[in-house]
């Protein structure tokens, strides 16, 4: 006589459903995300010469992530229609590490997230903040780990000191659905 083995069967309730469909809602938006985005050439630029793109002709569709200090207006960036921007997000933070004051939050990175969900078409990502150095490349950086699972352009290019928070905080807000409210 073959015995069988009692198997037992752990019923899921309705909460656990909802998440977990709110975590393959958020997972295929991410894999959208990559697949939009393959062939995105992401910039990393400073004040100056944001504001000095916005005022050429650019044939490319540009968008563009701002960041700017605390207490400094957000860069101007002259309208016209054949700059290439076609989406524009600005964020203010200050340019220091986790826990201390002004830094970026988890707002911010959901805010960057976001931005690239609803961005329907662009060519090239252009992630400004005043030097061009730090919280540019840190988020820039967590944008091409995500893309292309490659940051290597950004941490192997000695003009670059990543701000490690914005990093982080990006990457996580990438992997994690539950810290995403886009």
């Amino acid at each position: 006589m073959e015995r069988r083995k009692k198997e037992n069967i752990n019923l899921i309730d309705l909460g656990d459903i909802k998440k977990l469909e709110s975590a393959f809602d958020f997972i295929f938006g991410q894999m959208g995300i990559k697949s939009r985005f393959e062939n995105l050439e992401i910039e990393v630029m400073n004040r100056t010469n944001l504001i000095s793109f916005s005022f050429k002709k650019h044939d490319e569709q540009v968008a563009v992530i701002s960041v700017s200090d605390p207490i400094k207006q957000t860069p101007y960036l002259y309208n016209r229609d054949d700059n290439g921007i076609v989406k524009s997000i600005y964020l203010k933070f200050a340019d220091v590490e986790e826990g201390q004051e002004g830094c970026m939050t988890e707002k911010d990175a959901n805010q960057i997230i976001s931005f690239l969900d609803h961005l329907n078409e662009a060519d090239r990502l252009i992630v400004q903040c005043e030097a061009g150095v730090s919280r540019s490349a840190g988020i820039a950086g967590a944008i091409k780990k995500f893309i292309f699972d490659d940051d290597s352009s950004i941490f192997n290019n000695p003009s670059y000191r990543p701000n490690m928070t914005c990093y982080r905080k990006v990457l996580d807000a990438f992997y994690n659905p539950e810290s995403y409210h886009g």
